[in-house]
């Protein structure tokens, strides 16, 4: 095939991301995140507010492939959700991990640790606990609110 004919049938990121959406249109779950490597590896991350099952990476997995032509471009597939380690990608993340705390790492690379309390168009507002060392110790609550356009990431803390 030459090169001209196979820029044309490339698969792209937009028309994955319009087929997801239309299999997640009126349910819980929101795209995270979308990539397909020069290979045609195409990952999906979904997720929703209540997490996500096995069951609903299958069932968006089939309709994925049941919409693109095996016979015109090969490709390989997998749908997963995002995993709890992994840094934050959009909005909806934040939103569904109000009240829990995250590590975040500025632009600058401070890292600041604290409890989600809000999360809003532009910017989210934690609570951070500031250990003030004197004759007694204590903890002083900060609400800090950071621009969305100063995260490089977050991600959850986690605690055993």
């Amino acid at each position: 095939m030459s090169p001209i004919l196979l820029l044309i049938f490339m698969i792209k990121v937009d028309n994955i991301y319009q087929i997801v959406q239309n299999k997640i249109l009126g349910s819980n779950l929101f795209i995270v995140d979308i990539s397909i490597d020069n290979n045609n590896n195409i990952k999906i991350k979904l997720d929703s507010n209540k997490g996500i099952n096995i069951d609903e990476c299958v069932e968006v997995s089939k309709y994925v492939e049941k919409n693109l032509n095996k016979d015109v471009e090969d490709f390989k597939l997998e749908v997963s959700s995002p995993g709890l380690n992994q840094p934050f990608m959009v909005i909806d993340q934040y939103k569904k991990n109000i009240g829990k705390n995250l590590i975040l790492i500025s632009n600058e690379g401070e890292r600041i640790t604290g409890k989600l309390i809000k999360v809003k168009t532009t910017e989210i507002e934690l609570e951070t606990n500031n250990n003030i060392i004197s004759k007694k110790e204590t903890s002083v609550l900060k609400k800090v609110l950071i621009n969305f356009d100063k995260i490089k990431s977050a991600k959850i803390k986690l605690s055993f």
